[in-house]
């Protein structure tokens, strides 16, 4: 392994990324439509986040039709925990999600495990779209999420046409109005549940008061590496990052990751705080 190599030179030009791929124009109509008259529509991501720029678009496309967004064992920043249409964080728990069984319309973008259906699932009536870069999980045997239609496509540039679609029609204010009161009601009982568990525990310290400390303590664009494992749940929670790309678990199942993350990280962004 000691052994000297000759170094070998790479040109960048040479190694573009695979242009990402659009959504079909009757898929981009049927999904608005879909959402825009949905009752508790719903999106379901867990790695989204991996494109910053699918982010913003994201904020844009909930915000302007009132969506809540629902994270399942998320690995990256996919929504703002801070916005009032963000519903928190699944993260394979033993009881059936409250807002992925009241949504009667859900999105699900970018994720290998939507849900658990033996313990949380969705209505059997709600519709489901899904999107993703590899829809068929071909790695993946026994991969089902009865979804009425499967789109392969990029994220930022799938919601990009959602939102310049959504710019031709007329929404109906009302109906996107009470979707973001119930929402937002939603997220404000989230939010007091979990300043309840930041409190100083008197006998010994909690992950989520740990968690808490950490947060108040860190600048807002501060890259935080997550590799809690049985923790997952309450950095997520009590981080509770919001700026895409300022918080990053490795995906899998293994352990030792967040050291040589770490560095990776400080390398590629030396002038930010981590």
């Amino acid at each position: 392994m000691e052994e000297r190599t000759d170094p070998i030179a790479i040109d960048p030009a040479d190694w573009r990324p695979v242009a990402p791929m659009p959504l079909p124009a009757d898929g981009v109509s049927a999904i608005v439509d879909a959402v825009a008259a949905a009752n508790r529509p719903l999106v379901v991501t867990s790695y989204l986040g991996r494109q910053p720029a699918a982010v913003a678009e994201l904020v844009c496309f909930c915000r302007r039709l009132g969506v809540g967004v629902l994270e399942s064992v998320p690995s990256y920043v996919n929504y703002p925990h801070d916005d009032p249409l963000y519903q928190g964080n699944h993260w394979n728990h033993p009881f059936q999600n409250a807002a992925l069984a009241a949504a009667d319309v859900i999105l699900v973008i970018d994720s290998d495990v939507p849900w658990i259906p033996t313990v949380s699932r969705p209505s059997d009536g709600a519709v489901i779209y899904h999107l993703d870069v590899d829809p068929l999980k071909q790695s993946m045997p026994l991969w089902y999420i009865r979804a009425r239609r499967s789109f392969q496509a990029d994220a930022a540039t799938a919601l990009r046409q959602l939102n310049a679609h959504l710019d031709g029609l007329k929404i109906d204010a009302e109906a996107v109005a009470q979707r973001r009161r119930h929402y937002a009601a939603q997220h404000a009982s989230r939010a007091a549940e979990l300043a309840g568990r930041e409190a100083e525990p008197k006998d010994r310290i909690t992950p989520e008061y740990l968690t808490a400390c950490v947060r108040r303590q860190i600048e807002a664009d501060a890259i935080v590496l997550n590799e809690g494992i049985t923790n997952y749940p309450a950095i997520c929670d009590h981080i509770a990052k919001s700026a895409a790309g300022t918080m990053f678990a490795s995906g899998g199942g293994s352990l030792g990751w967040n050291g040589g993350a770490a560095i990776g990280a400080k390398l590629a962004n030396p002038r930010r705080p981590w």
